[in-house]
C-alpha cells in the first residue's frame, strides 16, 4: 500500500511539473514601443525644460497577464527604446518620465498608449510624454538691464493679477549688478502672464512682458536681458501667421521677439491697401485675437501695430481671410445614373473652399417628394436624411424609392469651421421604362427546381409547373398565355400547371400599370414531354 501512495504522489508532483512547464513554456510574442518627449511650442512663452529633467523612465502594463501567479513587472530604464515580451491582446502601456533614476524622484511628464499583440510578430508603437497640468510648480525669472539707464527700486511685477514690490519676499533688486529677481513656488500649473514695470523716481522706462507656462514639479525659468535700444526706440514689426475661420469668426496669431511691448492693436479693413481701423486689442504678452464680428461671404484684411513705451511700431504683414462656406462643385448641379424603378445614384463634383482642402469637407444627402429643400435652412427641416456627414465623396446609391414617384434630392457641403454651403436641387422619378423585372421558376415533379433568368431558354415539362412573379408594387396585374387572358389571375405572380398546355413554344406576357401609366414584359418558354 505504501508503495502504491508513494508512486501515487510521484506521478503528481510530474503532472504538476509537467503543467508548470506548460505555463511557463506558453508562446510569446516580442511587442516593441519608441518613447518620444512632449516638448511645447516655443515663442514667447517660458517654459520648464522637461526633456532635460527627465531621467529615467517608468514603464507600466496593464493588459492580459500570462498564466501564472505573477503580472508584468514594470521596467525602469533610462533610454527611449524599451523591448518586451508580451502575451496574445490588448495592453495599456503608461509612460511616467522621472526626475530621479531608476524611475524615482517626481513624475514630470506622462503618456498612455494601447497596443494590440498577436501571436508570432512583432509590434512596434510609440507614446508622447506630456507634461502635467493637474499639480504645481515654480517660476524663476531674472530680468538685467544696460548700465546707461537708470533703473530703481519703485520698479513693480504684476504676476498672476497680483503686484509685487521690490521689497517683497518674492523679489530681488539688485542696483549694483542692474537686475531684479522674481521668485515664486508652489504655482499650480498653467498658463500665466508677466509683466515687470521697470522705473526711474516712479515713472516706468520700459515695460516687460512675458506668457508663462506651468508644469508640475518644474521650474519656469528664464533670463531676460534688455538692451539700449528697447528703452530709446518703438519695437519692430511683428509677423502675423495665417488667419484660421471658425464658426463665423476668425482667429489671428502674430510673433513677436521682443519682450518690451506694452500692446498690440489689431486692424482690419475690406480693401487691402486702405481703410484700416482698430477692430480689437491685446496686452503685450497676448499674441492671439479672435474677431467675432465678421459677415459670412466678405473678405477682411488684417494687420497688427505693436506699442512700447516709445511709441508705436511699423503695421505688421497683412493677411487675408473671408468667412465664407465651400462653394459648390460644376455650379452645384447633381446628376442621376442607373436609374430604375426603386434605385439611383445621385453624383456631384466636390466643392472648393478658401481655407479647407477638399478632402476635409464633408456632404450630407438629403430627399424629400416636394420641393422644399433649396436652400441649408429649408434641407435640414424638410428633408428625409440619405447620408449622413461623410468626408470626400461624390455620389451615394439611394434605395426604397416608389416608380412613377418624383424625388428632390440635395446636398449640403460643410468646411472645417462648420461653414455650411447647398448643391442646386434636382428631381428624379424612378420607373422601369416600359421593362418589368421578373422572376421566373420551374418545378419539376421529381423535386427538381430551377430559377431561369429572363434571356434562358425556358423549357418545363408537361408534368411541371412554370410560376413567374413581377418584382416589383404596381397598381394591377394583368396575365395573357398565348394572347389569350387568363381569366381571374389579377395578382403579381402567377403559376401555370403545365399539363393542360400543348407541347412546343408559348408566350406568357404580364401588363401592369403605375399612376395610370402601362408596363408589359414577355416570357417564351417550351413546354417537353
Amino acid at each position: 500500500m505504501n508503495r502504491k501512495v508513494s508512486i501515487f504522489i510521484l506521478t503528481c508532483l510530474i503532472v504538476i511539473v509537467i503543467l508548470g512547464c506548460e505555463i511557463v513554456s506558453k508562446p510569446f510574442v516580442t511587442g516593441s514601443f519608441t518613447l518620444s518627449i512632449y516638448l511645447e511650442g516655443s515663442g514667447r512663452t517660458i517654459l520648464p525644460d522637461v526633456e532635460n529633467s527627465i531621467v529615467s523612465y517608468l514603464i507600466e502594463f496593464d493588459g492580459p497577464y500570462p498564466d501564472g501567479p505573477y503580472p508584468i513587472p514594470s521596467i525602469t530604464t533610462t533610454g527611449s527604446t524599451v523591448n518586451t515580451d508580451l502575451t496574445e491582446g490588448t495592453w495599456n502601456i503608461t509612460v511616467s518620465g522621472m526626475t530621479e533614476e531608476l524611475g524615482a524622484g517626481d513624475v514630470v511628464a506622462r503618456g498612455i498608449v494601447s497596443v494590440s499583440i498577436t501571436t508570432g510578430s512583432t509590434t512596434s508603437t510609440s507614446v508622447n510624454l506630456s507634461p502635467l497640468t493637474v499639480g504645481t510648480g515654480n517660476v524663476d525669472i531674472t530680468i538685467s538691464w544696460p548700465v546707461s539707464e537708470n533703473i530703481d527700486e519703485t520698479s513693480t511685477i504684476l504676476f498672476n493679477s497680483t503686484v509685487y514690490a521690490m521689497g517683497d519676499s518674492e523679489t530681488v533688486f539688485n542696483g549694483t549688478e542692474r537686475t531684479i529677481s522674481f521668485s515664486i513656488e508652489n504655482i499650480i500649473s498653467g498658463n500665466y502672464y508677466f509683466f515687470a514695470y521697470l522705473n526711474q523716481s516712479g515713472t516706468t522706462q520700459v515695460t516687460v512682458t512675458e506668457s508663462i507656462q506651468v508644469f508640475d514639479n518644474l521650474s519656469s525659468s528664464a533670463l531676460i536681458v534688455l538692451y539700449t535700444d528697447d528703452f530709446n526706440q518703438p519695437p519692430e514689426a511683428s509677423t502675423l501667421l495665417a488667419p484660421v475661420e471658425g464658426d463665423n469668426e476668425i482667429t489671428l496669431t502674430w510673433e513677436n521677439s521682443s519682450s518690451v511691448i506694452t500692446g498690440f492693436s489689431i486692424e482690419r479693413s475690406e480693401s487691402e491697401f486702405s481703410g484700416y481701423s482698430e477692430t480689437g486689442t491685446t496686452d503685450g504678452a497676448t499674441l492671439t485675437y479672435t474677431d467675432i464680428t465678421v459677415v459670412a461671404g466678405t473678405a477682411y484684411f488684417y494687420r497688427v501695430i505693436a506699442s512700447n513705451s516709445v511709441g508705436d511700431s511699423d503695421p505688421s504683414n497683412v493677411v487675408s481671410l473671408s468667412s465664407e462656406p465651400p462653394v459648390p462643385g460644376n455650379g452645384g448641379l447633381l446628376t442621376f445614373s442607373d436609374t430604375n424603378s426603386n434605385s439611383t445614384i445621385l453624383s456631384w463634383t466636390q466643392s472648393v473652399d478658401n481655407v479647407s482642402i477638399q478632402s476635409s469637407l464633408e456632404y450630407k444627402v438629403v430627399q424629400s417628394e416636394s420641393n422644399n429643400i433649396d436652400t441649408v435652412d429649408n434641407a435640414e427641416p424638410n428633408g428625409t436624411l440619405v447620408q449622413d456627414w461623410v468626408f470626400n465623396t461624390t455620389n451615394v446609391s439611394v434605395t426604397g424609392l416608389t416608380s412613377g414617384t418624383t424625388y428632390y434630392f440635395n446636398v449640403l457641403v460643410r468646411d472645417e469651421a462648420g461653414n455650411t454651403n447647398i448643391y442646386t436641387m434636382n428631381s428624379e422619378t424612378p420607373s422601369t421604362d416600359g421593362e418589368l423585372d421578373l422572376t421566373i421558376t420551374v418545378n419539376e415533379p421529381n423535386n427538381e427546381v430551377i430559377t431561369f433568368s429572363e434571356n434562358d431558354d425556358i423549357t418545363v415539362s408537361q408534368s411541371g409547373t412554370l410560376a413567374i412573379a413581377v418584382s416589383e408594387s404596381f397598381d394591377s396585374y394583368a396575365w395573357y398565355l398565348d394572347g389569350v387572358v387568363v381569366a381571374g389571375q389579377t395578382d403579381s405572380s402567377f403559376e401555370l400547371v403545365c399539363s393542360g398546355t400543348s407541347l412546343g413554344v408559348h408566350h406568357l406576357t404580364v401588363f401592369v400599370t403605375l399612376n395610370s401609366m402601362l408596363y408589359s414584359n414577355t416570357v417564351r418558354f417550351i413546354v417537353t414531354n
